[in-house]
């Protein structure tokens, strides 16, 4: 086992019979520790196998207590050993005793196996970088111990973080990891702990490893997301329908307002005009829902697309173009694909 401080290791073994006669001399005794340990739980499997033939379950039961004897004693005679730590991080919790009604009692252990998931997992030893377990311990945390909503998962991104500041390496990795995965993500909203991760560990300086042109590329791409975001008011827009009146995207008064912002030569968007789910304007129309399609290009182009628009489903939208100058509107809305939608509540805020 090599380790940072463990980096000079004599091996001796004999070809026809690894296993049994390899052995290790170094400087902390790691490789040593590791071997006994990986000697004995290999023994322990084979008497296991030999148990569950028989189907002895005293056996099973005995040996199992021994595994568990072995791997406290590791603990408690070596706790600082890399062996200590992987053990120790893999044991499972040890629950106290909930009261209550049988819904109230399973919610008191998601609570507490939710608080105390971390209790035997050392955050700040960067040797877990290394093992094949930190990493799912961590996605699982995430992924299947907080709520799929923003705030929560921002709440618990900051609670990771923090506790792994003390470690450069740790704090580095995880940062990074958490910064890509949740600009990747597909799921609805997630990008503001995207831009919580950029504003507060990026934009503070704390990411000191990165380079300044790149630092510059993600600071710009978190607000440009900034605005766009659920909960925040969207940007203004002046724009003007085919019959060529001119106004406000805030001067609209309808409970929900659905942009739909679309191109002339734009496949996907042909595409999409026929979907049921943009076609059902009645029932978005019963919900108060204003139903805009905004028409992107130069005169003769927004004019292709509002026609071709018309011609589809959506011919009963209200079809508009921009007022104003295209690219302010690209910028404000982080316009890279088409179709895209938006659905805005009676404050105009992203719904």
């Amino acid at each position: 086992m090599i380790t940072e401080n463990n980096q000079n290791i004599e091996i001796s073994l004999d070809y026809n019979n690894i296993i049994e006669t390899i052995s290790f001399k170094d400087d902390s005794n790691e490789s040593t520790l590791f071997l006994d340990y990986q000697k004995f739980i290999f023994s322990k499997k084979e008497e296991q196998k030999e148990a569950y033939n028989n189907d002895d379950s005293s056996i099973k039961e005995e040996l199992n207590n021994q595994v568990v004897a072995y791997q406290k004693n590791i603990i408690k005679n070596h706790p600082n050993s890399f062996l200590a730590v992987i053990i120790k991080a893999n044991l499972p919790l040890i629950e106290p005793e909930f009261k209550g009604l049988e819904a109230e009692i399973q919610k008191q252990k998601w609570e507490y196996y939710k608080n105390h998931y971390f209790d035997n997992i050392n955050l700040v030893d960067s040797r877990l970088l290394r093992t094949p377990f930190f990493y799912n311990k961590v996605e699982d945390y995430l992924d299947k111990l907080t709520v799929q909503h923003p705030d929560s998962i921002i709440t618990a991104v900051d609670l990771l973080l923090n506790k792994m500041k003390p470690s450069k390496e740790n704090f580095k990795n995880f940062t990074v990891i958490f910064l890509n995965k949740y600009a990747k993500s597909k799921i609805v909203g997630m990008d503001a702990v995207y831009v919580h991760i950029v504003n507060n560990y990026y934009a503070t300086g704390d990411a000191d490893w990165i380079e300044q042109e790149q630092l510059n590329k993600i600071l710009e791409n978190a607000n440009t997301l900034k605005p766009i975001l659920i909960g925040k008011v969207a940007p203004n827009l002046s724009l003007e329908a085919t019959n060529g009146i001119k106004f406000n995207l805030h001067e609209l008064k309808n409970k929900y307002t659905v942009l739909y912002f679309l191109k002339s030569d734009c496949l996907n968007c042909k595409k999409s005009n026929n979907l049921d789910l943009i076609s059902d304007y009645e029932k978005l129309k019963n919900l108060g829902a204003e139903l805009i399609a905004v028409c992107f290009g130069d005169v003769e182009g927004a004019k292709k697309c509002t026609d071709a628009a018309k011609a589809s489903k959506i011919k009963n939208w209200l079809h508009v173009k921009l007022a104003i100058d295209q690219e302010t509107a690209l910028k404000n809305y982080n316009l890279t694909f088409y179709p895209s939608v938006f659905v805005l509540d009676n404050n105009k805020k992203n719904y």
